[in-house]
Formats: C-alpha cells, sequence, structure tokens
C-alpha cells in the first residue's frame, strides 16, 4: 500500500537549521574584524585604564621613568589587555562596534555585524532544542538589521516549532508566521535560496491552517516562479500537487461507496447521480482530472518518479469509479494495472542498483 501524499512532499528548508554553516555566516567572519576591533578596544578603554592603575602615582612621570621600565611597563599594559580580550572579546567586540556605531558613518555597517552574531547565538540554540531563546536572538537580529533576509528565515522557524507545540495549530500564531515568511520572501529578491525557502515555508503553513487553495498557489509559484528551481523540486512539488487531488477526489469517493460491493470490487461505480450528490460528483471528477495533469507534469520532469507513476495509477482507479459505461471502466482498470506494473518494475530495478552500488 501505497504511502500518504506527504511522505514525499517536499524537503523543508530550514527544518533542521546548522548553525554557522551555509545559510548563517558563521562568528568567525566577525572575527576576520580583529585586528582593527583589537588596537580599538587597547588603544582605548582598556589601555586607559590599565595605564591609570598601573603607572605609579606619588609624583613618578612617564619622563621619569627609564627607557627599560618604560618598554616593561608597556609591554605589562598590553599582555593585560590581551589577557582581557581574550576572556572578554564576545563583549568587547560588540562595544568597540557600538561605540563605532555611535562615533562614525559606519552605523549600517556595524549593525549588520551586531545582527550577523545574533543570528550565530540564536543558529546555534536552535540546534541544540532551545528554540525560545533562538527565537529571542532571530527577533533581535531582524530589529538590528530588518533587511536581513535569512534572520526573517529563522525567526519564522523558530515560529513554526511554537505554533505546532502543542499539537494543535495556534492559526493566530500560524498567521504570523505568514507575515514573517512573506517578509523574508520580500527581502529574497536575486536570492534563490532563500526566495525557495520562503515560498516552502508559506506553502506549508498554508497547508496547517487547511487552506488547500493558497496551499496549491504557493507551490506551483515555487515550481514555476521566477527563481530556476531543480528538476528534483519541480518533479516533488508537481508530485504533491497531484497528490493533494488524489485525495480530493478519494475523500469524496469513500464517501458514496456501496459497502455491500467494496469486497468483490473496490472500485465499483459510485452512484452519485442524484440531485444532492451531483456536486459533490462534479467535485470529485475535477480532482481526479487535474491530478492527473500535475502527476503527468511530475514524470515528464522525472520519467523514473515511481511514487508518482503509482499515484497515477490510483488516479486511473478514481476516474474508473466515477465512470458508468463498462467499457471505459475496463480501459481505465487496464491503464492502472499497467502504470503500477511499470512503477514496479522500475522500483525493483532501482532497488537492484542501490544494492549493487552502496556507494551511490
Amino acid at each position: 500500500m501505497i504511502g500518504t501524499w506527504g511522505l514525499t512532499m517536499l524537503k523543508p528548508p530550514l527544518s533542521s537549521l546548522q548553525a554557522a554553516s551555509s545559510t548563517v555566516e558563521p562568528s568567525a567572519n566577525i572575527l576576520s574584524y580583529w585586528p582593527d576591533l583589537t588596537r580599538i578596544a587597547t588603544e582605548s578603554a582598556v589601555a586607559g585604564l590599565l595605564v591609570s592603575s598601573i603607572l605609579p602615582t606619588r609624583g613618578l612621570t612617564t619622563r621619569r621613568l627609564s627607557l627599560r621600565r618604560a618598554t616593561l611597563i608597556r609591554e605589562n599594559i598590553r599582555h593585560a589587555a590581551m589577557k582581557i580580550i581574550r576572556h572578554f572579546h564576545h563583549a568587547l567586540i560588540l562595544t568597540a562596534i557600538g561605540a563605532l556605531a555611535l562615533l562614525n558613518s559606519g552605523c549600517e555597517y556595524a549593525k549588520k555585524i551586531i545582527a550577523k552574531d545574533q543570528l550565530n547565538q540564536g543558529a546555534i540554540l536552535y540546534n541544540q532544542g532551545t528554540f525560545t531563546k533562538a527565537q529571542e536572538f532571530f527577533r533581535s537580529a531582524t530589529d538590528t538589521d530588518p533587511s536581513n533576509a535569512v534572520a526573517w528565515l529563522y525567526l519564522g522557524a523558530t515560529m513554526v516549532k511554537q505554533y505546532k507545540a502543542d499539537g494543535d495549530v495556534n492559526k493566530e500564531l500560524a498567521n504570523e508566521t505568514l507575515l514573517v515568511y512573506k517578509k523574508a520572501l520580500e527581502l529574497s529578491e536575486g536570492n534563490c535560496a532563500n526566495y525557495d525557502n520562503a515560498i516552502s515555508y508559506i506553502a506549508s503553513i498554508y497547508d496547517d491552517l487547511g487552506n488547500s487553495e493558497e496551499w496549491r498557489n504557493w507551490m506551483l509559484q515555487r515550481a514555476e516562479g521566477k527563481c530556476v528551481v531543480s528538476n528534483e523540486v519541480k518533479a516533488t512539488t508537481y508530485y504533491a500537487v497531484g497528490v493533494k487531488y488524489w485525495n480530493c477526489s478519494y475523500e469524496e469517493t469513500t464517501r458514496y461507496q456501496d459497502k455491500a460491493k467494496m469486497a468483490g470490487d473496490p472500485f465499483h461505480y459510485r452512484n452519485m447521480d442524484y440531485p444532492d450528490a451531483l456536486a459533490d460528483k462534479k467535485k470529485a471528477e475535477g480532482c481526479a482530472a487535474k491530478g492527473l495533469e500535475y502527476l503527468e507534469k511530475a514524470i515528464q520532469v522525472d520519467p523514473a518518479y515511481v511514487d508518482a507513476m503509482f499515484y497515477k495509477g490510483l488516479l486511473y482507479r478514481e476516474q474508473q469509479k466515477l465512470t458508468k459505461d463498462e467499457a471505459r471502466r475496463k480501459e481505465l482498470a487496464s491503464l492502472s494495472v499497467k502504470i503500477a506494473e511499470e512503477a514496479s518494475a522500475l522500483m525493483k530495478k532501482k532497488e537492484a542498483e542501490a544494492s549493487a552500488n552502496p556507494q551511490g
């Protein structure tokens, strides 16, 4: 028996965030500013405090110091400063950046650096499963640098966790999460990876909210939008849409099944020809036709898409249930059996190839 429709629907882009890897720049990138920041910190706040505490104060001035002693004092100051910097480099870096932001025209640049650091801290916490605390960092990052699309994507990921936390979907929070991802989408122009991530989550949230039409619209935008996506993404997207349509038809035909006939012919004709059932029949027929259309698109993109082939066969069965003419019913049954056999043969071939070449 084939699994549920969502088995291979899509791969959520941020379902397993990787701290400081590809999507978020690691803290090491901030430390690339180390020489300048070390100099700033040493020459200003740190150096000033240490000089006042280390230099003698009873009438002794630097002019009276011997060259050797002055050199030793400078070395002591430098070593003490570096010890403090090594222990408190994170705070000193942010302090120095904050000072730069206030004192010169590098304010926006400094904010971007601070936001990236907040993003890193949040990603680390996210991977540790500390989603609430991670969300605080991501929210701070969006406040510090509202133009950072990745910060909005990460914030959205924590909110998805939050609105699903109790098992039931918190619809109010889910709708707030939609706004976060739509903001990320707006900021992702020119970056197809971020653009695809945002669209994928938007579609998924609409699915959680039970809005099939919006889910489908966003899924198709993912497959047919302005960003060039991989054939794998395109095929799995068409597949997901096709399976949703199959589910729509299956729900209607199941409601009208004749239990007395099920044992002998599970694909028997569903009598939906009376007035109260005509709307349901029309809905089922439309879903079956659209489902075949999108599954065929998936197979055109990936001719070896076994799951799509199986579901195409199941949609032929849906049409068989909705068809009264016996000759046409037999034709649909034959088409279903044929494609199921082709899919089974292809699946066995893939399994044999995988066994013969386990390293891929």
